[in-house]
């Protein structure tokens, strides 16, 4: 065993089994850590139940409705708490992931892309994924970075343009693994205590869009189509990509003309007292996350700010 090993397993025996854990928890227990789940797929139940369990036991869960109460200044954040965000708003949210944040007394907010949830596109990540997935071709993730720094109407023409590339035409609707919510089901969660917010109405990188105007559009359709449908006010939004650039300063302007109260990010961080609501830092995990690694970003190690 090499010495570099040896210190790593030192280390996480110290973590996990000498209170390493829980002496990091103490450090920054008056932060508020969110964080950003996209989706459940199939089979991965228990792996999701073993996370709410470690929530339930070690953490403090709070709403984002709660988080907007704290921000105001108007409410007390409970120590180690932490908010469960979710980005699409994919179906499988309902069928996997719902049932065991509401058992576990978990409270959820989805940022939904409204044209998803309408049936009028499936979001353009998972269309070169299933691209190249289809055409038995490698390298989808590296298009898809490359497509995040084009100008939106030069991404929207290449993806246009790849489903002859390969040789593969492309769905109308999404296959399973990638269908939205529908509004239905939408309507129903909500009844249960699902908060909703949004994530555009198309997912464009909203600062690869041409003008103020096109990304005030994408803001307003959302919040206009989650109003209708849910009813209530919609009050947290989600910023595509959501890391330095793909937003600005005209952006944050535009939430809070369209009357959002919080806007979260992709960096990673937790948040404390003062912080921007407009920018709220999170974590990312997904059910499949290595278990010990969950937990210790959780407790605020790997770099979490």
């Amino acid at each position: 065993m090499g010495a570099m090993s040896l210190v790593k397993q030192v280390a996480r025996w110290v973590l996990h089994e000498a209170g390493g854990l829980h002496l990091a928890r103490i450090r920054r227990r008056g932060e508020l850590r969110i964080l950003m789940y996209h989706g459940f797929p199939d089979g991965q139940r228990e792996a999701l139940e073993r996370q709410c369990e470690h929530i339930r036991a070690f953490y403090e869960p709070v709403s984002l409705d709660e988080v907007a109460e704290w921000l105001d200044g108007r409410w007390e954040l409970p120590p180690n708490a932490l908010a469960v965000t979710v980005d699409d708003g994919y179906r499988n949210f309902a069928r996997n992931a719902w049932p065991l944040f509401s058992a576990y007394g978990i409270p959820a907010a989805v940022y939904l892309v409204t044209g998803f949830c309408d049936r009028r596109l499936w979001l353009w990540t998972d269309q070169v994924n299933w691209l190249y997935d289809a055409a038995g071709r490698s390298g989808a993730r590296d298009l898809v970075e490359q497509y995040k720094t084009m100008p939106d109407a030069e991404r929207r023409v290449a993806l246009a343009e790849l489903p002859g590339q390969l040789g593969v035409p492309l769905p109308e609707q999404p296959p399973a693994a990638f269908e939205a919510l529908s509004w239905d089901e939408a309507r129903r969660l909500a009844g249960e205590g699902v908060t909703f917010g949004c994530h555009t109405d198309t997912h464009p990188i909203l600062g690869r869009l041409p003008d103020e105007r096109a990304q005030r559009e994408e803001i307003v359709q959302s919040r206009n189509r989650v109003a209708a449908e849910l009813g209530g006010s919609v009050r947290h939004f989600c910023y595509p990509n959501g890391k330095v650039g793909d937003f600005s300063s005209t952006t944050v302007r535009l939430l809070q003309e369209t009357g959002f109260t919080t806007a979260t990010v992709t960096s990673v961080g937790f948040n404390r007292s003062g912080a921007d609501r407009y920018r709220l830092e999170r974590i990312g995990v997904e059910p499949d996350l290595p278990w010990a690694y969950f937990t210790e970003l959780l407790a605020g190690l790997h770099g979490v700010k």
